[in-house]
């Protein structure tokens, strides 16, 4: 495309670029189409640019399935078109609608490719957004140090640039993610680290405040006090924070942002909780079921059961305390279920589009000379082999607490523990089980169960290396092989995970809640047969069920 045809575009696409900054996505897609249904069948670069902005456009609006189909099929234009700097901002938006559709992985995979695309065209702005979106995908990710790594370098060339929005977008992204780190930090017991980490985000979002107040972007202020008012409860400034929140609600009701109204509500009644106001939390809870965001906003609905649950249970109502618990639950399952399938159905259109370029280049490589075939069929072969592996991931990973399952350590072990044998390298197995769970279901419900074996995988992961061997066996019956570890170090690591869980809060979950774990622990000593090993560590388990439980027997 020549300088005049690319000025051209621009000027075609001016109207719906400015719609969008001003918020007004409905009327950016308009115009977008309109763009789109001009642009002629072979100006493959106007197609490229309406078809992200689209993307983006519909990720706005929450079209999530449609962001990425469309982000996919812009993306693959600017491939054909060697434009390293189109690549880089449609694998941006790629990695922000794969982070919200919860495919980090993914996400991360395209992030990093805009940051390589993005370093290729030696451009300050793209790099920049790059960072930002690789942060992203790390924080979905919970790598947080990562997250907050990349996001500082891409507020330090902001700050170079001067450009409010995406200056803007860094410092809030900054704030999100310290106020994240900050509430793990407390909950390890580093009050002084946490502290740090409050003052940090603190100070960024007073920033974000002052860049969108500068830009007479109320949206994005409001966006920020949400997160100043984070950083106040937190802090426990309740009187602060009730300040922020009047602040936010009011101009959010004047702007008519109804979704950031909403959240100021439940912002107020956490201000209520935190001063034991919990009958005024409940009526005010109560209020809110009707509003119309509600029945379209499942994020919405499980804070509004979470907090009915925590205010009932408070003031001691028990059983509307259980009826939020299974209405949030219910819920929960609902939303993960949705998530999965649209996770699905974004894989498959990915695949599909993968698969129609795959067949456009195969008709292209069918009319050249016959010794192209082999890298024809070796294309196939590599895409059916992606497909495998996928299926065969899903089919080794626990569905409920995102471990892997029996199949992982059917697979695993055997290599493992020949490898330990063959390299002289020490190797633990350890079986934990859930002491009395049977009673825990019939007590408190399957939905409570439901959740101890989740919170049970996250403890698991949590005093446990990533080399490590993970795996729920079957009910409430989980496995861990720790390699290269020796038996005394895996018996630390036992008692450790052990205490863990019996000074969790299971309150949380449901009144009179008390969880603990038993386990048996072996080493592979002379063992060669990996059956006999776990045969001797359900042995261990067994003695540990026979001396009383929560303890950690080693045989």
């Amino acid at each position: 495309m020549n300088a005049s045809a690319l000025s051209s575009l621009t000027d075609l696409l001016a109207p719906a670029v400015s719609a969008a900054a001003r918020g007004n996505h409905k009327e950016g897609l308009r115009l977008l189409d309109e763009v789109l249904a001009s642009c002629e069948p072979d100006d493959n670069l106007g197609r490229a640019t309406c078809l992200r902005l689209l993307s983006l456009n519909h990720n706005r609006l929450g079209n999530l399935e449609t962001a990425a189909r469309l982000g996919g099929e812009a993306l693959a234009l600017y491939a054909n078109l060697s434009d390293a700097a189109g690549e880089s901002e449609a694998l941006c938006t790629l990695t922000l609608t794969y982070t919200q559709i919860g495919l980090n992985k993914e996400a991360l995979e395209f992030g990093l490719r805009a940051l390589q695309a993005a370093e290729q065209t030696g451009e300050l702005k793209l790099r920049c957004w790059a960072l930002n979106r690789v942060g992203l995908a790390y924080a979905a990710l919970k790598q947080h140090d990562n997250a907050l790594a990349h996001t500082a370098r891409a507020l330090s060339l902001a700050k170079d640039l001067g450009d409010d929005e995406i200056l803007f977008a860094n410092l809030n992204n900054l704030a999100s993610q310290n106020l994240v780190q900050a509430d793990q930090l407390r909950q390890q017991g580093d009050a002084a680290a946490a502290l740090l980490a409050l003052t940090q985000a603190e100070a960024q979002c007073e920033q974000a405040i002052a860049v969108a107040q500068r830009a007479g972007n109320p949206m994005r202020e409001c966006i920020a006090l949400v997160n100043r008012t984070e950083v106040a409860l937190q802090g426990k400034r309740f009187d602060e924070a009730e300040a922020l929140v009047q602040r936010y609600h009011l101009l959010a009701a004047q702007h008519a942002y109804p979704s950031i109204e909403l959240h100021a509500e439940f912002d107020w009644v956490t201000l209520l909780q935190h001063k034991d106001l919990h009958e005024e939390a409940v009526t005010h809870l109560q209020a809110l079921e009707s509003h119309p965001l509600m029945a379209g906003d499942s994020s919405f609905r499980l804070s509004l059961f979470k907090s009915l649950y925590e205010s009932h249970k408070q003031l001691r109502q028990f059983e509307p305390a259980l009826a939020a618990l299974e209405q949030h639950a219910a819920l929960d399952r609902q939303a993960v279920l949705r998530t999965a399938d649209v996770q699905a159905r974004v894989m498959m259109g990915r695949l599909q589009v993968e698969q129609a370029e795959l067949a456009a280049e195969q008709s292209r490589l069918d009319a050249e000379r016959q010794r192209l075939r082999a890298t024809q069929l070796e294309q196939e072969q590599l895409l059916l082999r992606a497909q495998a592996a996928e299926w065969v991931r899903a089919a080794r990973e626990d569905t409920l607490t995102g471990l892997g399952n029996r199949r992982v350590v059917d697979e695993a072990l055997p290599g493992l523990l020949a490898r330990a044998h063959a390299e002289q390298l020490p190797l633990s197995i350890a079986m934990a089980d859930v002491d009395h769970f049977k009673i825990v279901n019939d007590r408190f419900g399957h939905g409570v169960g439901d959740q101890v074996l989740v919170i049970l995988g996250q403890l698991l992961r949590a005093n446990t290396r990533s080399t490590d061997v993970l795996a729920r066996m079957g009910g409430e019956e989980f496995m861990m092989v720790l390699v290269g570890t020796p038996i005394e170090q895996a018996h630390d690591i036992c008692e450790r995970l052990r205490q863990a869980v019996a000074q969790h809060d299971w309150n949380q979950c449901a009144p009179g809640l008390r969880v603990t774990l038993s386990t048996g622990l072996v080493d592979r000593s002379a063992e060669f047969d990996s059956l006999r090993l776990v045969e001797r560590a359900d042995r261990a388990l067994y003695a540990a069920k026979h001396q009383g439980r929560n303890c950690v027997v080693r045989h």
